[in-house]
């Protein structure tokens, strides 16, 4: 599902994109224009030079050109851009819900 409706342009192609983390990697498979040269990975980020050949470093790489959060908190509900950062989140996250596990555990 769309993340939120900020939109974006293919680089190669002059495409208006949704910031929609799933149609972005569809759009990176299958764009006609965007050159992908021997030595480059199978994916070609569409905004700068960045190629991999794994699909799960493109989705964490593109999150760092767009406001896309897939990683959620279960507790306070903040989203992050990596799953790191959720990480790093929830080792301080002090959410009214955590706060009351504290409390009934006590």
């Amino acid at each position: 599902g769309a993340q939120n409706s900020q939109e974006v342009f293919c680089q190669f192609c002059l495409s208006r994109l949704a910031n929609d983390l799933d149609l972005l990697m569809l759009h990176l498979k299958t764009c006609a224009y965007i050159i992908r040269e021997d030595h480059m990975g199978k994916y070609v980020c569409f905004q700068c030079a960045y190629s991999t050949n794994h699909s799960s470093h493109m989705k964490r790489h593109i999150c760092t050109h767009m406001t896309v959060k897939p990683f959620k908190c279960t507790l306070c509900c903040s989203r992050f851009k990596s799953k790191e950062y959720l990480t790093r989140h929830l080792k301080t996250c002090t959410s009214v819900e955590r706060l009351e596990t504290v409390i009934l555990i006590n």
